[in-house]
C-alpha cells in the first residue's frame, strides 16, 4: 500500500499534474480507486475510477501567458464523469501573450535619432534589441530615461538596461536626451 490509505496498490492508479509555462495547485500524486459494480476492481477486471472535483488541479498561467489559453492534455477530466483506468499525468499549457512594443525616441528628432524602434518582444521569452542614440550636428548624448528614471549614460541602450517589470517584458518607452554642444566635443 504504497500511498499508506490502507487500499491494495492494485485498485488504484496515480494521477499526476504538470503546469507548462503555469503552475499547478496539485503537486502531489493523487489516487484514485476503481470499482466495478460497488467492489475494488483492477483495469483488468473492469475497475472504473473518478476524480472528485478536490483531486482535479488548478492551473495559473506564468507571468506573460495567457490565463485563457489553458490547455490540458489529455483533455480536462470532469469530476464524477471522466472514467480513468490507467496511470494519468495530466499536462496543463498556456501559450505565451502576444508581442509587446518597446519604443525608443529621441527626446526631439531635431537633436538625435536612434535605431530599432518599434523594437516588438514576446513578453516572457522575448529579448529585445536595444538601441543605438546618435546625436545630430550641434547636439551631444546625455542619456537613457525611461519615465523620470535615468537607466543608461550609454550611448547603446543595451538589451540588459531593457526593464522588465514582475519578470516580463511590457510596453515602453525609453527616451534618448540630448543637450546642446556648442563647443563641438
Amino acid at each position: 500500500d504504497t500511498n499508506g490509505d490502507d487500499i491494495p496498490d492494485m485498485y488504484q492508479i496515480k494521477v499526476t499534474y504538470k503546469g507548462e509555462n503555469g503552475t499547478v495547485d496539485i503537486t502531489d500524486p493523487v489516487y484514485v480507486t476503481l470499482y466495478k459494480d460497488g467492489h475494488y476492481a483492477t483495469a483488468e477486471e473492469g475497475g472504473v475510477g473518478y476524480l472528485a472535483e478536490d483531486q482535479i488541479a488548478k492551473a495559473k498561467a506564468n507571468p506573460g501567458y495567457n490565463q485563457e489559453s489553458e490547455s490540458w492534455n489529455p483533455t480536462k477530466p470532469v469530476a464524477n464523469e471522466t472514467g480513468l483506468t490507467k496511470d494519468t499525468n495530466y499536462v496543463i499549457s498556456f501559450t505565451e501573450n502576444g508581442e509587446v512594443t518597446i519604443q525608443y525616441v529621441p527626446d526631439s528628432e531635431d537633436h538625435g535619432s536612434t535605431t530599432n524602434t518599434p523594437d516588438r518582444v514576446k513578453p516572457a521569452t522575448g529579448t529585445p534589441k536595444g538601441s543605438v542614440a546618435m546625436a545630430k550636428e550641434g547636439w551631444a548624448f546625455v542619456n537613457w530615461t525611461k519615465g523620470d528614471s535615468v537607466v543608461s549614460w550609454d550611448k547603446e541602450l543595451k538589451p540588459e538596461d531593457v526593464e522588465k517589470e514582475n519578470g516580463i517584458y511590457v510596453d515602453a518607452t525609453y527616451v534618448a536626451n540630448f543637450a546642446e554642444d556648442t563647443n563641438g566635443d
